[in-house]
């Protein structure tokens, strides 16, 4: 069954009510949670497995990153197998916190703290708006459907959020050897 916390139900009946947007926020990453024995082994230090232990008692474990989708706001910071440690100076394990911090900081910078080996990483992130990697509209033609690329559908194949999706090829474009799934980059190499 699907839950969604009260305090994220309450935070969007908040804004609607002020007729603001309700914002989701992502660093175009997909992260998992490692129990410690796993993240001792992808560098998490003694000294961090003790904080996260006092922390987070009734917890076992951390936050890793386990994909990063090219060209998003970890590329060139943060590696998979990366230990999330801290998002602005919040230690976090669990992912209703890390959803909350970046949903609040949309199009902001936050600042990161990762281990990795032992060492710790910190780097400042641009808060991506998943609202702006999710489309909304699409286009029809020649029996064929296209949108924008999705941030789904960039994860899936590992490449920058951008480009058109032909979410349906229709007649025309099978007949052309055009399939479902593929991604328009570029029409006679003009970006798309």
């Amino acid at each position: 069954s699907f839950f969604l916390p009260l305090d994220r139900v309450s935070r969007a009946l908040q804004l609607i009510q002020e007729e603001q947007p309700v914002t989701r926020g992502g660093l175009l990453a997909t992260f998992e949670r490692k129990p410690y024995p796993e993240a001792i082994r992808l560098g998490l230090s003694e000294d961090e497995e003790v904080a996260f232990r006092k922390a987070f008692p009734e917890r076992d474990g951390v936050l890793v990153i386990k994909q990063i989708v090219p060209a998003g706001p970890l590329s060139g910071v943060a590696q998979v197998g990366d230990i999330v440690l801290a998002l602005n100076d919040q230690r976090l394990s669990d992912f209703v916190t890390l959803d909350a911090i970046l949903d609040a900081h949309v199009g902001d910078t936050v600042a990161l703290r990762l281990q990795r080996d032992g060492q710790v990483i910190e780097a400042n992130v641009t808060v991506a708006d998943l609202h702006a990697v999710s489309p909304d509209v699409l286009i029809e033609g020649c029996d064929a459907v296209f949108n924008d690329l999705s941030y789904q559908v960039a994860r899936h194949y590992m490449i920058p959020v951008r480009g058109v999706n032909i979410a349906s090829s229709g007649y025309c474009f099978d007949r052309a050897g055009v399939f479902r799934g593929n991604v328009i980059t570029a029409i006679d190499e003009k970006p798309v």
